[in-house]
């Protein structure tokens, strides 16, 4: 959820600083029964039945039963609507689970892969580089926090955890692409996997692919492809990385 930004980035009080304050204070005239709360929750609903493409002023309007223009008494634009409408998908950061900072950082990445499996259209928000809302810096700080002690710098903590956040961002495109073609097809990957294994091995002769046909005779691409086994390996560089130091 977090990435790497441009050398120089205007901190944008319209869009992000709002985030840090009470959204349900106006911006201007009397305070009205319609909230930024409710206005965000709406578009969010929008956004997770038909796509982020569907979300206007006008459409988040109809939902909450309210003229357009009432909604600028809270949000400035869409731009800031956007921003909240993240912030307030990803939601409050995971609490911190006890013990090893593997078995934490795992949960983080579980926790990550779902909250873009609940809003699909989030996802490729998440990777733009922009200032962050409050809950997105909380998730930064759990995943911080996992790594706080065992042995690296600053800098390396950093490092660890934008490499974590990268692949949970690259497996949770995995699930939702998954999600996406199951809804398409109503074939699930339980029936894909199999059936895209028969086909290799009809087609990946030994004399053009052998060690693709090997890999596949072997009965390794039977299997629905989970997340799990790179992330380990992710893992265990980290771990090497601080026992070579004698941290650990």
């Amino acid at each position: 959820m977090v990435g790497r930004g441009p050398d120089r980035v205007e901190f944008d009080p319209d869009h992000v600083a709002r985030l840090w304050r009470d959204r349900d204070r106006p911006t201007r005239g009397p305070r009205p029964e319609l909230s930024a709360e409710a206005i965000v929750r709406a578009a969010i609903e929008i956004a997770d039945a038909e796509g982020l493409g569907a979300v206007s002023m006008a459409r988040v309007a109809e939902r909450v039963g309210s003229g357009t223009m009432s909604l600028y008494r809270h949000v400035s634009g869409k731009p800031e609507l956007i921003a909240a409408m993240l912030d307030r998908a990803i939601g409050p950061p995971p609490r911190s689970v006890p013990g090893h900072w593997r078995v934490r950082l795992r949960h983080w990445v579980d926790d990550t892969i779902e909250v873009f499996r609940r809003h699909p259209w989030a996802l490729s928000l998440a990777t733009e580089r922009r200032m962050r809302g409050p809950h997105e810096i909380g998730w930064f700080e759990v995943a911080l926090s996992a790594i706080d002690g065992i042995g690296l710098s600053e800098r390396e903590m950093a490092e660890v955890v934008l490499s974590v956040n990268a692949y949970a961002l690259g497996a949770a495109r995995s699930a939702v692409d998954a999600d996406a073609a199951e809804r398409l097809t109503g074939v699930t990957e339980d029936r894909w996997i199999p059936a895209f294994a028969d086909f290799l091995q009809r087609v990946a002769d030994d004399a053009r692919f052998p060690v693709l046909s090997r890999v596949v005779v072997s009965g390794a691409i039977t299997d629905p492809v989970g997340y799990e086994f790179g992330l380990e390996r992710l893992l265990d560089g980290v771990e090497e990385f601080v026992v070579r130091r004698g941290a650990v």
